[in-house]
């Protein structure tokens, strides 16, 4: 009887640490930051989402972190405020479609809707970079940036 006991022990002992775990993390990388290694802050609406296939020169030109995609689209923004960035009133940026933090699906770009926009070098975007405003998050990160205070210090003092 008393393996039975011990054994009886152990699993609810070890049934009473167990806690759910996520099999992925979300690296959440503060405005500031975000702000400092986009070369163009802004907001615009999705006027045009198309399939692209980008030539290994501009792969070769792309970031680091998205050279290795396999999926883009070219996307047209209409852009309403910029923060940072030189643009005119529609450019064109190209997207790596991917599957965002725990998200099971690729995320993709909607026609019409406007996001917040951190786009890097040479007009690439990864489409996790772009949320949509219209939840509490992203206006407040719009607050935020539309304070000079935070964007000369998002400048000057590099953490």
């Amino acid at each position: 009887m008393k393996p039975f006991h011990l054994l009886f022990a152990l699993v609810l002992t070890c049934g009473l640490f167990l806690h759910p775990i996520l099999g992925c993390s979300v690296d959440i990388i503060p405005l500031r930051k975000q702000f400092r290694r986009a070369d163009a802050v802004f907001t615009g609406r999705v006027k045009k989402v198309s399939d692209y296939y980008p030539s290994a020169f501009e792969l070769q030109r792309a970031p680091k972190d998205l050279a290795d995609w396999k999926f883009w689209s070219k996307v047209t923004f209409e852009i309403d405020q910029k923060w940072k960035g030189n643009m005119r009133k529609n450019e064109e940026f190209l997207a790596a479609i991917d599957v965002c933090a725990c998200d099971v699906r690729a995320r993709e770009l909607k026609e019409g809707v406007e996001y917040l926009v951190f786009a890097e070098k040479r007009k690439f975007l990864h489409v996790c970079r772009a949320h949509e405003t219209d939840n509490e998050w992203a206006e407040s990160d719009m607050k935020k940036l539309n304070k000079f205070s935070f964007r000369l210090w998002s400048r000057l003092y590099p953490f």
